[in-house]
């Protein structure tokens, strides 16, 4: 048996290696708006704190396409349960280097932002 060890893979043209016949998460996060801190990620570079709800994840390496698969949970632990009916988690007007979240959950008189703590991303796609 053979053992590799590396600290860096990179492809012949010195960007990310490809990985073949392999369904990885190119990018995850745990963030906190309500703190305005990242608990932990993955090819995540940076996190803009739009408004109420509203935040959007910056990519350390772009995706090939901004049709990328993401799956997520919204925490709304500070909203009384008895107002909540349910989490929302939408995006809207992602790109190949920004995911664009918005979270919300729906009340009697419609759908109410708030800020997560945390929100968990993971999407899963193929990088540029």
């Amino acid at each position: 048996m053979s053992t590799l060890k590396a600290d860096t893979i990179q492809s012949t043209g010195g960007g990310a290696a490809t990985l073949t016949k392999q369904a990885t998460a190119k990018v995850w996060a745990s963030y906190s708006q309500h703190h305005d801190a990242v608990n932990n990620s993955f090819n995540e570079s940076s996190v803009t704190d739009i408004d109420t709800g509203d935040f959007d994840i910056n990519y350390i390496s772009a995706m090939s396409s901004q049709w990328y698969s993401v799956s997520g949970i919204a925490s709304a632990s500070r909203v009384s349960v008895n107002h909540r009916t349910g989490n929302n988690f939408a995006t809207n007007g992602s790109t190949t280097t920004v995911f664009k979240c918005n979270t919300s959950y729906a009340s009697g008189t419609g759908s109410i932002e708030f800020d997560a703590r945390p929100t968990t991303i993971i999407i899963v796609g193929d990088l540029a």
